[in-house]
């Protein structure tokens, strides 16, 4: 009886840490879900990897966004320098299967709207009928940033301007031999 007792006794205790230890990994899975969740990584929805090389990437950091007309689709994954084109940056991005992309479309740099002015990757879509497939690499572009549309915008009225200015000094010296005669 009392080997009985103390048998059921021990039953008890490793059902209260078998119960302690079911709750533990259950609380150990659902902080790592969240912590993948507030990432805008899913653990159940398979994702495709697709690669955007790029010479410059101004400011695009992992975990930013990828969109397809302002829709988030993904997120930038990682970056790094490409092994074969040395200069160049990889962009390895995260995007749902569930969106078709045709493969002529373009991985566009853009500057986020918001207060912060965070860059996000803009996919353009392409009109090509076929369909971009996992590890694939898309063409990329970089949209121009406020301070270089306007350089481009003024380079044209500064080279006229210095043209003026060549004109006025010639007049000037034209002046200024008859007014010394």
């Amino acid at each position: 009886i009392k080997f009985a007792l103390k048998f059921t006794q021990m039953n008890l205790r490793l059902t209260k840490e078998f119960k302690v230890g079911i709750v533990f990994v259950i609380a150990t899975g659902i902080l790592i879900w969240g912590l993948m969740f507030l990432n805008g990584m899913e653990l159940f929805k398979h994702k495709m990897i697709v690669y955007a090389v790029y010479d410059r990437v101004d400011g695009l950091v992992p975990a930013n966004n990828v969109a397809i007309s302002g829709m988030k689709v993904g997120q930038v994954k990682d970056l790094y320098f490409s092994r074969t084109h040395p200069g160049k940056i990889v962009a390895e991005l995260y995007i749902s299967e569930e969106y078709p992309i045709p493969v002529n479309s373009v991985a566009r740099i853009n500057n986020s709207d918001n207060l912060i002015g965070g860059k996000y990757v803009e996919i353009v879509l392409g009109d090509s009928k076929k369909i971009l497939k996992d590890r694939d690499t898309l063409e990329s572009f970089i949209e121009a940033s406020l301070g270089e549309e306007l350089n481009q915008q003024l380079i044209p009225l500064k080279n006229k301007t210095e043209r003026l200015l060549g004109s006025i000094d010639t007049v000037a010296t034209l002046i200024q031999q008859v007014l010394n005669k």
